[in-house]
């Protein structure tokens, strides 16, 4: 998911405090700051690229924590511009 206006690292953070596990980054490039390659090969750049987000759903999952995850996402960034999402 991609979050313009907001820094994807900034996000997963306050997200992880609320409980939920997101990441930045693929498993196989966790740990490292630098943008998604897989972003880029989809041809996002500047802010795009340092908002993207990683969920992921599996069948496990409830239809309750994703309306959870909805409810924690912010709808503002610090400044009180709105966040766009795009899913």
């Amino acid at each position: 998911m991609i979050f313009r206006g907001v820094e994807g690292r900034a996000l997963v953070i306050a997200l992880n405090v609320e409980g939920v596990a997101v990441s930045q980054s693929s498993a196989c490039t966790s740990g490292q700051s630098k943008a998604s390659h897989v972003l880029k090969m989809m041809g996002l750049k500047g802010e795009e690229l340092l908002g993207g987000v990683r969920f992921s759903v599996g069948v496990f999952n409830r239809m309750e924590e994703v309306e959870y995850v909805l409810s924690v996402l912010p709808d503002r960034d610090q400044g009180g511009q709105r966040i766009r999402r795009y899913f």
